[in-house]
């Protein structure tokens, strides 16, 4: 079952392929991404569908292409503005890292390894598989870590849909916003400001991996305190 439905995507990948290049001529996709003008001209030729072409464009370089989301949710903030532009790129986000986490669930390693590096999920399919989940949440939340390899790797470890869901939609939409707020124009970020996030972001992250077992602690913890109300513990003391 896995190998016709492998040799279907593929057919279907392959046509669509054909068909875009009928329909719109060859593509030289490393000019296209060579620059934020180039990738804007790209877009614009779709009109009026510009915006459905940005969805699929943001949707695809999730599973097949190693460039990260927010270089183009830049030229989402500059084509259609901060908002429209942030919920375009978030929800093609969302749309992509869940099909990479189901294509790695439903494949398995073989097919991930066609996307990812073997280097880069030994290193950190061990933290997932441990069930390190700080560490995952904080390279979604944070730039300049590859996030959507890691839409993959999840799906290799024994990591649930739901949370990991949980986690894309609370930790992958901030940098879409920051991209689309740079994009559109409304901030400006020098190139020594660039170096310093990714410097905060680097410490950060090590800092949740160096004391993630605390972090993980705390949030059981927190969890627990929730669960049990002060009149759930009032019952139970009766109770007893």
């Amino acid at each position: 079952m896995r190998v016709i439905s492998f040799v279907l995507l593929v057919a279907a990948c392959a046509a669509l392929f054909v068909w875009f290049d009928r329909a719109y001529g060859p593509v030289s996709w490393r000019e296209v991404f060579s620059s934020r003008e180039s990738l804007r001209a790209f877009i614009r030729q779709f009109d009026p569908y510009g915006p459905i072409a940005f969805f699929m464009l943001q949707l695809i370089t999730v599973i097949v292409a190693p460039i990260p989301g927010n270089i183009i949710a830049l030229a989402g903030g500059a084509l259609f503005g901060l908002w429209s532009g942030f919920f375009l790129s978030t929800g093609a986000l969302l749309v992509g890292s869940s099909l990479a986490f189901g294509l790695a669930r439903f494949y398995g390693r073989p097919l991930v390894e066609r996307f990812v590096p073997r280097a880069l999920i030994d290193r950190y399919l061990d933290s997932i598989a441990e069930r390190h989940y700080v560490v995952l949440f904080g390279a979604f939340l944070l730039p300049f870590f590859p996030d959507d390899a890691l839409c993959f790797i999840s799906g290799l470890s024994n990591l649930r849909y739901p949370v990991f869901l949980l986690m894309v939609v609370i930790g992958r939409p901030p940098g879409m916003f920051v991209a689309n707020l740079v994009g559109s124009g409304i901030a400006v970020i020098p190139w020594w400001g660039w170096i310093i996030i990714a410097a905060a972001s680097a410490g950060v992250l090590y800092a949740m991996y160096r004391h993630k077992e605390k972090i993980e602690r705390l949030l059981g913890s927190i969890t627990l305190a929730k669960r049990e109300s002060p009149r759930d513990l009032a019952e139970e003391a009766d109770s007893e």
